[in-house]
């Protein structure tokens, strides 16, 4: 198994199936497990790697929000704030706060 996410998720799977959204008076992030764990099994990365780090998951999150709107995928409110606010470039999401449903 590779343990760096460098293909982008099949095109079966959106963005939009994570139900990514952020608790601006928290600073939280959720999104679906399972919709992640499948980008992750289809794109051969191995799952307790990616879940070592939680900068991984933030790091693969971003760059599939990234590629979903550079092909003409929909805005999500939720990613635009997390980059909007540097927390994307560099040291991602604070993911001691993160919540994973």
């Amino acid at each position: 198994m590779k343990t760096e996410p460098s293909r982008a998720p099949l095109p079966d799977v959106s963005f939009e199936d994570l139900d990514f959204s952020l608790d601006t008076r928290t600073g939280q992030i959720s999104f679906d497990d399972d919709v992640l764990r499948l980008v992750a099994y289809m794109n051969d990365i191995d799952w307790a790697w990616l879940t070592q780090d939680q900068s991984r998951i933030a790091a693969l999150l971003m760059s599939w929000y990234e590629r979903h709107r550079r092909y003409g995928g929909s805005i999500n409110l939720a990613a635009e704030q997390v980059e909007a606010s540097g927390i994307a470039a560099g040291q991602y999401v604070p993911f001691g706060s993160a919540t994973v449903q």
